[in-house]
């Protein structure tokens, strides 16, 4: 069971199911943003300030969906996936809604 990770000098580790830290290999570069979903047991990683990335094992990443703000933070729950932006604020997107969403995300601002 996968369910602690850190970033430590441009690196992601996390923790595997009997307690060793492992280091995730398959992060293209430095994530700005890395945060752990719980309910989908996944890693979710901002790379190039505006990509959101997920892994279940730290190891294989998709890119999960794009943004045209730059990504500040990710909290991931149950099936919702909020996503503060520089510029539209906090997004809330069910998770059919994920992919490239970039042109929707204007739509889904808070106004402010």
């Amino acid at each position: 069971r996968m369910d602690l990770y850190v970033e430590l000098c441009g690196d992601v580790f996390y923790r595997d199911e009997v307690g060793n830290w492992e280091k995730a290999e398959g992060v293209p570069e430095a994530p700005t943003v890395l945060t752990w979903d719980g309910s989908g047991r996944r890693m979710l990683a901002v790379i190039h300030s505006s990509i959101i990335l997920e892994s279940a094992d730290g190891e294989h990443w998709e890119r999960l969906m794009s943004t045209d703000s730059p990504v500040r933070t990710l909290v991931a729950t149950g099936s919702r996936l909020f996503v503060g932006t520089e510029q539209n604020g906090m997004l809330a997107l069910a998770r059919q809604d994920t992919g490239d969403v970039s042109a929707k995300l204007g739509k889904r601002s808070n106004g402010n």
